[in-house]
């Protein structure tokens, strides 16, 4: 367990340089004292914890109930940061979660039944892929009272942050990764500090999070061995993400059917031949694709996508679309200097989770070289999901907010462990010249606001 920690070290200190050579060159482009001190705190707290819960096995047991602590507490943190920096338990007013909490607070002022729950939402012109945030906030509220509620909703997504970890650490076990770094898998996963500040704000992400990694766990048991319980509790989850949001939903099924296909064996031994066919048919239905689903969803149309393009292009030029997709595989790129506080709250504050998805995506590039190359047709299913979810930030340009990228962390992750442990047996030398870039685009990324 101690290399886990040393893995956990080096990340540490690679994110106090950064914090600290930006903070003592660029002072008048950094957030607040009071921001720095905040992100310094939370990386601090990590690394404490995970030289207590690295030294020896413990158990499962003691290792889940130390990461619950560490996120009940960081929550609890981030609640007061909030209202002491904003005057508000949720943060900056405006945002999705103030949007939650009033329309629970609303529906239990008003005093209407549980069953009058979708009819409410129809009046109130909620979007589908909206309802399931909306739906348990309005029932944590009804059940619990509207103070209560109030401050009790941001702690009960330690529930799903530590299932969605725990299930991670029986992915990563099936997929043959070491015990002892598939502890290290659930530790990433459950103690980012995008979750923490996530649930502060009464966000859904951490919700929609655990949907994908318990979909994909099923998704992956179906590629080892399918059973008509194994595809009901897929499907049954995943159509839970349409009240999430709605174009994973889409993305899980093809990646279901393709899981199915996967099996016969003329599409196994024509890999290369299907996979070429599968590219260059998907790629020509993708304006058709992202009409229907906004159709579905409502306000996303191939012509919206088409002016934030050319809105991104204008503002920024060439450079736009090539960090859009850089980011896409590698990052969020972590975000030091602002002087922005929209910025400061979507992208500065919980940048240690980005540099640590940064830093190790070397893993998850790895992995796709190593599944095509090796023909490892149980984690296709996998990629698909994060591929597709990739291309739809692309198209967006939503690929440098943890928020958005955030239903494909878990599974990034997850590639990144397996990577990193197949990379490590080819005794390849080409994880020191990734880091040397992933800290050339980590400065230029920041400079550029100079």
């Amino acid at each position: 367990m101690l290399e886990n920690y040393q893995i956990i070290k080096k990340i540490f200190f690679i994110y106090i340089f950064f914090l600290s050579f930006f903070a003592f060159l660029f002072p008048k482009n950094n957030p607040t004292i009071w921001h720095l001190i905040f992100q310094g705190g939370q990386a601090i707290a990590i690394f404490i914890m995970g030289y207590f819960l690295f030294q020896r096995d413990r158990g499962i047991l003691y290792f889940t109930a130390g990461i619950a602590v560490y996120l009940f507490f960081n929550i609890l943190l981030y609640r007061f940061f909030n209202y002491y920096m904003y005057g508000n338990w949720i943060g900056l007013p405006g945002g999705d979660g103030y949007g939650y909490v009033k329309i629970a607070e609303d529906f239990v002022d008003k005093g209407y039944s549980l069953f009058y729950l979708n009819e409410y939402f129809e009046s109130k012109q909620i979007m589908l892929d909206d309802y399931g945030m909306y739906s348990l906030a309005s029932i944590i509220f009804y059940v619990l009272g509207r103070d209560w509620g109030y401050h009790l909703l941001p702690f009960v997504s330690i529930i799903p942050i530590l299932a969605g970890g725990l299930l991670l650490k029986r992915m990563g076990l099936s997929l043959g990764i070491e015990k002892e770094h598939s502890y290290l898998l659930y530790f990433l996963w459950s103690t980012m500090t995008f979750a923490c500040y996530d649930s502060s704000v009464a966000l859904k992400e951490n919700y929609m999070s655990f949907l994908v990694i318990a979909s994909s766990y099923f998704l992956l048991q179906i590629s080892f061995k399918p059973s008509f319980i194994k595809c009901f509790c897929f499907l049954f989850l995943a159509s839970t993400l349409l009240f999430f949001r709605t174009a994973i939903f889409y993305m899980l099924i093809i990646c279901f059917i393709t899981a199915l296909i996967l099996r016969l064996d003329m599409f196994g031994k024509n890999f290369w031949l299907w996979l070429s066919f599968s590219i260059f048919t998907i790629v020509p239905m993708f304006p058709v694709v992202i009409n229907y689903i906004g159709d579905v969803r409502g306000g996303v149309s191939i012509d919206f996508v088409n002016n934030v393009y050319d809105t991104k292009i204008s503002e920024a030029g060439v450079f736009a679309p090539i960090l859009n997709i850089l980011a896409a595989f590698i990052g969020p790129i972590p975000s030091f200097l602002s002087g922005d506080e929209f910025k400061v709250k979507y992208m500065t504050l919980f940048s240690f989770s980005s540099t640590i998805k940064i830093l190790i995506s070397f893993g998850y590039l790895y992995t796709l070289y190593y599944a095509i190359r090796n023909k490892v047709l149980e984690l296709i299913p996998i990629i698909m999901i994060i591929i597709f979810n990739s291309l739809m930030l692309i198209v967006l340009f939503y690929t440098l907010h943890d928020r958005y990228q955030w239903p494909q962390y878990p599974l990034v992750l997850l590639l990144a462990i397996y990577g990193f442990e197949r990379y490590k047996k080819s005794n390849g030398k080409w994880f020191k010249y990734y880091c040397y870039l992933v800290i050339l685009f980590i400065m230029i990324f920041n400079l550029r606001v100079v």
